[in-house]
């Protein structure tokens, strides 16, 4: 019996031993570097790679304490304060009022209120104004204080075609001591609009009382007195009738108070600008002296 079980197995091992040897040999997997692989054959894309994990970094601030408080927004820029106003000057005082003709000089006629001001050019001016220049058609004040300069229409133009007539009217006698009136009265075809000029008078028979626009002009009057026997007269702005020609009317009353007796006392017309409503000077025949005697 043992040697049936040894006979069998060593049959049985030799059965295997063949069985090994018939078995076909695996197949050998060649990949050239130049082509790609051929149906069959593994990649090396396809071998599996071990990578290497990133390391992590260092702790970046303690993971268990307190967020900081959040930085409060910044204030917005505060806004610049405006830039001053620059300074101006004050209203223009003066306002032009004619030109007058004395010895062949033609010198200009500046109003201010109720005064007349004779000037010309580098005068000074009270409330900081100088003459700068006097031209054709306008004045230039140089306002001193900040340099700036300021124009005053002061047109002239040709003169009209038509005459005007001026006459003096009052007393051929008068008392001394007792005061007496003297218009300059007008009479003009076109309108009037101003009519500066100026008279003169012997200050050793005469004095001054009082002068004021006579019914022709309802605005704009001023005068000014010299020490030297002048006066100098503005009236100027709207007539009374507008738009109305002038007929023997006022044009300047005059009060005097005679001082001493004599055989004549005069007053001259010495200059006079007539202007019409477009601002253009309108000729005008001056009167001759007005005389009056004076009695005890």
């Amino acid at each position: 019996m043992r040697k049936r079980i040894l006979v069998a197995l060593l049959i049985a091992g030799v059965a295997a031993v063949a069985a090994v040897l018939w078995l076909p040999a695996a197949p050998t997997v060649s990949v050239s570097p130049d082509r790609p692989p051929q149906a069959g054959q593994v990649s090396s894309k396809d071998a599996l790679v071990w990578q290497e994990r990133a390391r992590l970094g260092e702790p970046r601030g303690n993971l268990f304490g307190v967020p900081a408080a959040p930085a409060a927004p910044a204030a917005p820029a505060a806004a610049a304060p405006p830039a001053p106003a620059a300074p101006t000057p004050p209203p223009m005082p003066y306002r032009f009022a004619g030109r007058v003709v004395r010895e062949g000089v033609s010198q200009l006629l500046l109003a201010k209120e109720n005064d007349v001001l004779q000037v010309k050019q580098g005068d000074t001016l009270e409330g900081g104004y100088r003459v700068e220049s006097i031209g054709a058609e306008e004045v230039t004040l140089l306002y001193l204080p900040l340099g700036v300069r300021q124009r005053l229409s002061a047109s002239g133009g040709a003169l009209g075609s038509r005459t005007a007539q001026v006459r003096w009217q009052g007393p051929e006698r008068v008392k001394a001591g007792e005061p007496f009136t003297v218009t300059l009265r007008v009479t003009s075809e076109e309108a009037l609009r101003a009519s500066p000029l100026e008279v003169s008078f012997d200050v050793e028979l005469l004095e001054p009382v009082s002068v004021r626009a006579g019914k022709l002009f309802a605005e704009g009057f001023a005068y000014r007195t010299g020490s030297d026997g002048t006066i100098v007269v503005g009236p100027s702005g709207r007539a009374r009738d507008a738009g109305h020609v002038a007929a023997d009317a006022e044009l300047v009353v005059f009060v005097f108070k005679p001082l001493r007796p004599a055989a004549a006392a005069e007053l001259k017309l010495t200059s006079l600008v007539l202007q019409g409503a477009a601002g253009k000077p309108i000729p005008a025949e001056q009167p001759g002296a007005y005389r009056a005697s004076i009695t005890p």
